[in-house]
């Protein structure tokens, strides 16, 4: 295997999990001779990461994983770091209301790059999503199809899992299967409605999220039972105002991205367009310049188009009823 600490050289290594701790170890070269080279394992580790500083875990290809963590200095200079709390403590100690455990990441983590074959590193992932020292929630789930359709089949097949929460992502975990979902993927979360079985109020939550190309917005749905939801709900909708569009828009700046959300902005016709909104093609040039300097619009070799935050923001307007600014 291979690993890269920082932005520093990749370096052949070794690594191991020992109690609480990955241990990396460095392959050095040593001279035997005036040619032959013995690669020699490092009596002392390069590296010690303890399993209860990883933040996240997320994979750069498939044969990298990237571990984000935090160090001793961080660590010490935090009073209150999160605990592996499951949902019952959750609600049993209040912990919804707390804002500690949700700026509680807020420091610049350490990182360091793993490379070693897809099918270990499957397996080096899941141990580490396991064992992080983050928020906990046991729940029912299943994946739907693409823009948050659920199979038309009468009887959903539901998977028994946890799901866990950190300030970069959330993780669904299955019985062989998880699946990573950052916070700036993000576009929608909606509570379904309650139903009681056998004498227990049980809720759901539809959390619709861009899959890995980008392109497609797909939805999970997580069920428990009603006041998990509500507390888990409230965590993730907490986190995601951080990833929300802060910035007061215009009216006209609203309708201009409205407008092209449905695709019927013609940006080969620029004049036209201003017209239909009753402004000039300099302000209308100047509106388009500030919603890609915020980072809403992107340009591309046909115009410009909804960045992941823009179509967020526009799906956020039409789910609020609200196309207007200041």
């Amino acid at each position: 295997m291979k690993f890269r600490i920082g932005d520093g050289e990749w370096t052949d290594g070794k690594l191991t999990l020992e109690g609480d701790a990955l241990l990396f170890y460095e392959l050095r070269q040593k001279q035997r001779g005036l040619l032959s080279k013995l690669k020699k394992v490092e009596n002392k580790p390069t590296l010690i990461i303890y399993l209860n500083s990883v933040r996240d875990v997320r994979r750069y290809d498939r044969d990298i994983l990237v571990i984000d963590y935090r160090t001793e200095t961080q660590s010490s200079e935090q009073s209150s770091p999160l605990s592996p709390v499951s949902s019952e403590e959750v609600l049993a100690e209040g912990a919804q209301e707390s804002e500690e455990e949700v700026e509680e990441e807020d420091v610049e983590l350490a990182s360091v790059h793993v490379m070693m074959s897809p099918d270990a590193l499957d397996d080096l992932e899941r141990e580490l999503i396991i064992q992080m020292n983050v928020l906990e929630f046991s729940v029912y789930f299943t994946h739907a199809g693409s823009g948050g359709v659920l199979s038309l089949e009468k009887h959903i097949k539901l998977q028994k899992g946890i799901v866990k929460i950190s300030n970069r992502a959330m993780w669904i975990i299955g019985r062989e299967d998880h699946k990573r979902i950052a916070w700036d993927s993000i576009v929608n979360v909606d509570e379904k409605k309650r139903s009681r079985y056998k004498g227990v109020v049980y809720a759901a939550i539809s959390v619709d999220y861009f899959d890995e190309s980008e392109d497609v917005i797909v939805s999970s749905i997580i069920i428990s039972i009603g006041d998990t939801i509500t507390t888990l709900r409230k965590y993730i909708e907490r986190l995601l105002s951080r990833y929300r569009v802060h910035d007061e828009l215009s009216d006209t700046e609203n309708q201009i991205l409205a407008m092209i959300y449905s695709g019927a902005f013609d940006f080969s016709d620029i004049p036209s367009m201003a017209s239909v909104f009753g402004v000039e093609e300099d302000e209308m040039t100047r509106y388009l310049e500030h919603l890609t300097e915020i980072g809403i619009l992107e340009d591309t070799n046909n115009g410009k188009k909804l960045t992941k935050k823009g179509i967020k923001y526009v799906m956020q307007l039409s789910k609020t009823g609200i196309l207007g600014g200041k």
